[in-house]
Order: structure tokens, then sequence, then C-alpha cells
């Protein structure tokens, strides 16, 4: 374990040749910051520290997007507690025996030449850093949800369509913050700095012989994975999902049950499977 001292040391060494050094997020807290413009604004802050070694990162320095609603953006700093970042430090208060640093600097560092060499098709070992929820567009339709990863210091979208090739009904409970995974890249803008990657493509894909393990018509047992407006997932096998029309036959299953369902169409091409419901097993509680 450092000292007092070498922890300090490690602190000015990185002010002096803003080199990068990776510490614990432990908190947000809201402090008086001097912005560029020479503004001085109390902003949520990104706490870092090692042993009693305390830093902050303002929410401009974060690396996260930042928006007009305050609450929002706290959540989003929340999301980094528990996990190590990258960080430059840019200046230290001595009167208050902590030092301000930088995430943003520290990510910009790490891709600056990543984005010359970032192709599709590469694998990475990423980050999550953390979770967001899909917006209703004007013309009504839902983006999907997803998660942003980090690698090389680029953050990319990982669309929940892209974690598995089953549904996923809550990407909270399937991606916690903070946890490793391995991504493929699958589409890449040099020019806006924009890249999106998946966890599917790396996984087997159970799809191309399936129709010989079910059949049109045919009559099988699944687990039911997410309710939607429009059906009812029901798993099938590993990355095999039917989606089944609502019964309106007095058949209401919950996530969880145990059910039967029959096959009503097969199409391998679009990897959908649709079905209807047509007993429950038992249920999930």
């Amino acid at each position: 374990m450092l000292t007092h001292e070498q922890i300090w040391t490690e602190v000015f060494a990185s002010r002096q040749n803003r080199g990068i050094i990776k510490w614990p997020v432990v908190g947000v807290e809201e402090h008086q910051v001097r912005l560029k413009d020479g503004e001085i604004l109390k902003v949520p802050c990104l706490v870092v520290q090692k042993g009693t070694v305390k830093g902050i990162i303002p929410m401009h320095e974060s690396g996260v997007s930042e928006g007009e609603n305050k609450k929002a953006n706290k959540s989003r700093l929340n999301t980094l507690i528990g996990q190590d970042i990258s960080i430059i430090v840019t200046g230290i208060v001595e009167e208050d025996d902590i030092f301000i640093a930088s995430r943003k600097a520290a990510m910009e560092e790490l891709s600056r030449h990543v984005w010359d060499t970032l192709e599709v098709g590469q694998v990475k070992k990423a980050t999550i850093r953390r979770t967001y929820r899909g917006v209703v567009r004007e013309d009504g339709k839902k983006t999907p949800d997803g998660a942003y990863v980090e690698f090389d210091g680029i953050e990319a979208v990982l669309p929940i369509y892209e974690i598995s090739h089953g549904w996923v009904e809550e990407i909270r409970d399937t991606l916690q913050p903070g946890t490793e995974v391995v991504v493929k890249v699958i589409r890449v803008n040099k020019d806006k700095k924009r890249c999106q990657v998946s966890m599917k493509a790396l996984l087997p894909n159970p799809w191309p012989d399936v129709a010989r393990r079910i059949q049109k018509k045919g009559v099988y047992a699944g687990k039911v994975t997410g309710i939607a407006r429009y059906g009812v997932f029901v798993n099938f096998e590993p990355g095999v999902d039917i989606l089944c029309r609502h019964n309106r036959n007095g058949i209401y299953p919950e996530v969880g049950d145990m059910v039967r369902f029959e096959v009503e169409n097969i199409d391998i091409q679009e990897q959908k499977i649709k079905g209807i419901i047509r007993s429950i097993i038992n249920r999930a509680s």
C-alpha cells in the first residue's frame, strides 16, 4: 500500500507531466469551481480518493455528456461510483488539501491515435460505464435502450439488441457499470468520432439450424422472458426467443412463468419465430 507521501508524489507527477493515472471513484459531491470563462459555479463533481488523498473532477471534465437537467447530470455521474477511471491532474488546491483532475483530458489523450486505426471487425476489451434509456422520437417511435462502454479512451454505444441473440427485458439487470466485457466493433464514424459495438456478434448464432429443433404448429415449453405491448417473449433455447401474440382467452403470463406455446410462423432469414401461448405450466412465484 502506498504511503501518503507516495500518493501525493503520483499526483504531483501527473500535474507536472500531464501523465495519466488511474484512481477509484468514491462518490459525487458539489463544489465551487472556476470555469474557463472565469465564472465560479457550484457544480456536481466526481470524487476520487486513495488513502486520505482526495481529488475532484468537475462535471464538464468528467467525460460524461452534460445536459440542462442538473438532477440527470448527477445521476450520470453516480453510475461511475465504484469504478476505476483514468484522469490527468490539472490543479492542486493546497489550502484544501485536494487536487482537481480531468477524465475528459485523459480520454482524449488515450484516444489520440486510436481513431486512425479503429476499424469494423476489431475485438476490444471494454468496461461498461453506464446504461441509458431510449427516448421517444417525434414520430412516436422509441429508440432502443443501451449502454456506454469504454475502451482505449473511446466511449462506444452498445445497443440492447446487440447484447445477445435472445430477448433482453431489462438492460440494468443484464449489464452492471464497471463490468468488463469483450465487444466487436460493428460501426465506425471517424468524422463524428462515433462507434457502435456488439457482444452478440461474438456469440455462437443459434439461428441457422434452429429449424431442425422446432417446427410450425409444434407445441413446446419455454420460460417467459419479457412482456411488451405487442406480445410476450418466450425463451425456447439460449439465444432463441419466440414472440407470442397476446392471448385474450384468460391467459395472462408473467415474466418467469413456464408456459406451453404453439409455433405459428418461422422466418430463419429474419431470425423471428411467432407463436401463441396455449397454457401456463407453472408460475414463477
